[in-house]
């Protein structure tokens, strides 16, 4: 019998993740306010890089192998695109850049869907069986997605990475690159991905279309929500905005309410 969702060796993993997950970055960012400069930081993210792409092709050799298919060594679906882009810019990325922003939000929804409920738990194997947890494309898989929500939160707490309405057309651009990504192994190469299918096997809405245009509402709350708590009420966005409104519908107060000729139309006449 394979493992289940929510079954003893799920829950025990979760448990052990989020407590080393939040036990780790409690830590970091502890260590990294006493520390002077960015070098701690810089450290910190680049091991975490390097391992998170690791796990990443970790997953990708052991499902090629497991199921007898070079082109899985390619990331298929959504989560693991997002992973090995995610890793790299871990890697090679400055702090607080603008793809860091948008891959580390997006890491975050993907990868915390999925470690609470990872679908391919008890996957069959390429004869058909069911199989356990410790199946290396299920034990690989639910990493990796384990790593994305860890170097989400890690960026995000720490101050790596700062979330800023300014950067928010990086979003889209970046789904778009995703999109065009599945079509292309999907259309011109014929290789068989999850771009049609759902994320979660039953759930409709997780498709890749349904789940990027949730990330975006959720991601641009989360900007404007940001902007509000740490940017001062002047600069705000907005702040901005409603007063390009004002201007361009002439809500702005008149200079003593005189308009038209001098006439003050807010004093009613005299009968």
């Amino acid at each position: 019998m394979g493992a289940k969702i929510f079954g003893w060796e799920h829950i025990v993993y979760l448990a052990l993740t989020l407590i080393a997950t939040g036990v780790i970055i409690f830590f970091v960012a502890r260590k990294a306010k006493k520390t002077s400069g960015d070098g701690f930081l810089r450290t910190t993210t680049l091991v975490t890089g390097i391992v998170f792409l690791c796990a990443i092709a970790a997953n990708r050799i052991s499902c090629a192998v497991a199921f007898k298919d070079a082109t899985a060594l390619l990331p298929k679906s959504l989560c693991g695109t997002v992973s090995v882009f995610f890793s790299l810019v871990l890697i090679f990325g400055k702090k607080n850049n603008a793809a860091l922003q948008f891959i580390s939000t997006t890491a975050l929804l993907t990868g915390a869907i999925t470690i609470f409920y990872p679908d391919f738990i008890g996957q069959l194997n390429y004869a058909g069986e069911a199989t356990g947890f410790l199946y290396m494309p299920t034990i690989t898989g639910i990493f990796h997605h384990s790593m994305q929500l860890f170097a989400a939160l890690l960026v995000l707490i720490t101050g790596y990475c700062r979330l800023e309405i300014k950067r928010w057309a990086v979003a889209p651009v970046g789904l778009a690159f995703f999109m065009v990504y599945g079509r292309l192994l999907s259309d011109a190469f014929n290789i068989a991905n999850s771009i049609d299918a759902q994320l979660l096997n039953g759930v409709t809405f997780t498709s890749w279309y349904i789940i990027e245009l949730i990330y975006l509402s959720l991601y641009t709350a989360a900007l404007l929500i940001a902007d509000t708590l740490t940017v001062p009420k002047e600069q705000r966005f907005l702040t901005k905005l409603f007063s390009f409104f004002k201007r361009v519908f002439h809500l702005t107060p008149n200079d003593g309410g005189q308009r038209d000729g001098g006439i003050d139309r807010s004093i009613p006449p005299s009968l």
